[in-house]
């Protein structure tokens, strides 16, 4: 497939004119986006500034930012595994050492990552294809609604999306051209997301077999494959070594996973919640804050003896798997809503909506993309071109995996995000192949792309159970006008 895009690329078509107009300076050019990129974002938050969600954090954000200050002012004290993933509270006290406390830092933070994500959106496509192509998926990126969002929230989310997004970079450019310095900084990057988000440790085992099998297909000796194995897992574990020796310091134990794994994995899971998506549970509240130790109680009680909240979340994943086997037709059938869940257009937020928020920022009203045209696009190209391409090949088998770890526990807006990094140079690919189809008057494969676009616009769109379900904004933005109401009215009492 990637001799057949050199070879349509050859031919007089809008990539060749992109390529033959970015010849000269091509930097020059991925700079242009990637600076409109960071131009739209600080403008969105310049627009959210005159919002309510600007000055009051939402349950993560909080939980974080406080756990920052804390690292920051040396009053952090813990006996137990991280609850949360650490590498964001960490990274956060590094900013709020350099500066200050202020929540503000951490947005323009995720600006820059945010911005960066982009760039490497333009380099994926370039490794991938070629830099027109890659260009052109730096600009949707630049102008994909909800990576512009996450850019100006204070959630961990940017972070996630970035090391996401370097990952896949590395994977690419690996495949192109192998060599040792690659391969450890790959390792250190996937160490590093384990500890922003515990989903993405079932794609590491997947990064390395792709590295061996890229080096196993040009014959390499022994040796070879002994030396890139090792400097992989050399460089998971550097980035990993930190936040297992607290763990094993605090607690006497060494913990890949935080305690909170087991509890979502039966939030996502409890055949008594009829929907597809996240729902609390009547034993614990939704907020971070008390959602941990309540899971805990609830296991001690149920047990009939004090648990530790890790020995609490094996129990819960020993719950998933009872209620599987005692009531296996009503699991299957929740997994398979999940999976048209995974696929569908609505955008389930456990902290915001976009469309929600997006009533109350004016600049988010502009008609960015969105995930209801990138999915089907981007699978189709997948698809299409991923028997072809040996790199698009790997990066399939990463989605799809990555896929299942969402399918598995639940899906909602932030935890489906890192696939854009995927869907959308994959987009860019299936219409560039599309119009060599056109041209050539291919029409079995015109009607196999079409029919893959057509199914997957009529999934998105499917009424499952629970989409558009907008009680919880509600009601939470009711909260937060009572919040800012009772600030002003202090503030007055203040005066006097």
């Amino acid at each position: 497939m990637g001799r057949r895009i050199k070879q349509i690329a050859a031919k007089p078509t809008l990539t060749n004119y992109l390529l033959s107009l970015t010849d000269e300076r091509p930097c020059l050019f991925s700079a242009a986006v990637a600076f409109l990129a960071l131009i739209l974002r600080a403008m969105a938050l310049l627009s959210l500034k005159d919002s309510i969600y600007f000055d009051f954090l939402l349950w993560d954000e909080r939980v974080y930012h406080t756990w920052a200050m804390k690292i920051a002012d040396g009053t952090y004290q813990s006996t137990s595994i991280y609850e949360f993933a650490p590498l964001p509270a960490y990274l956060m006290a590094f900013i709020y050492t350099l500066f200050s406390p202020d929540i503000l830092y951490i947005r323009v933070l995720n600006i820059i990552l945010g911005t960066l994500t982009c760039y490497l959106a333009y380099l994926i496509g370039k490794e991938v294809a070629n830099r027109a192509i890659g260009l052109v998926a730096c600009l949707i990126a630049a102008l994909y609604k909800p990576f512009i969002f996450y850019s100006i929230v204070p959630l961990k989310t940017s972070l996630s999306l970035f090391l996401f997004a370097l990952a896949i970079y590395f994977i690419t450019a690996i495949l192109n051209k192998p060599s040792p310095l690659k391969v450890l900084l790959l390792g250190i990057i996937a160490g590093l997301m384990l500890n922003v988000r515990m989903n993405y440790g079932i794609i590491i085992p997947l990064m390395l077999f792709i590295l061996l099998l890229r080096l196993s297909k040009e014959n390499a000796k022994l040796k070879a494959l002994l030396v890139i194995s090792v400097l992989f897992i050399a460089g998971t574990a550097m980035s990993m070594s930190p936040f297992l020796a607290r763990n094993y310091k605090v607690a006497g134990k060494f913990a890949l996973t935080t305690t909170q794994s087991g509890f979502n994995l039966y939030l996502g899971n409890n055949l008594e919640n009829p929907d597809p998506y996240y729902r609390p549970v009547p034993f614990a509240s939704s907020s971070p804050f008390k959602q941990g130790v309540q899971f805990t109680i609830e296991a001690s009680r149920r047990m009939h003896k004090k648990v530790s909240p890790q020995e609490a979340s094996l129990y819960w994943s020993r719950e998933v798997l009872t209620a599987a086997v005692e009531q296996p037709a009503e699991f299957i059938w929740k997994l398979f809503q999940k999976v048209l869940v995974f696929f569908n257009q609505f955008e389930a937020g456990d902290h915001y909506h976009i469309g929600f928020v997006s009533d109350y920022v004016g600049f988010l009203k502009f008609p960015f993309f969105s995930l209801w045209l990138i999915l089907p696009f981007g699978m189709a190209g997948m698809l299409v071109s991923i028997v072809r391409c040996k790199k698009l090949l790997a990066l399939g088998a990463v989605f799809f995996l990555y896929a299942l770890t969402l399918i598995a526990f639940f899906t909602n807006t932030r935890y489906r995000l890192p696939v854009a990094v995927i869907l959308i140079p994959s987009a860019v690919i299936g219409i560039h192949v599309l119009g060599s189809f056109l041209k050539n008057k291919e029409f079995r494969n015109i009607a196999l792309y079409a029919s893959i676009v057509l199914g997957f616009f009529i999934v998105e769109f499917l009424p499952i159970r629970g989409t558009d379900d907008m009680t919880a904004k509600i009601d939470r933005e009711k909260a937060l006008q009572e919040k800012k109401q009772l600030r002003y009215i202090s503030s007055f009492y203040d005066v006097f």
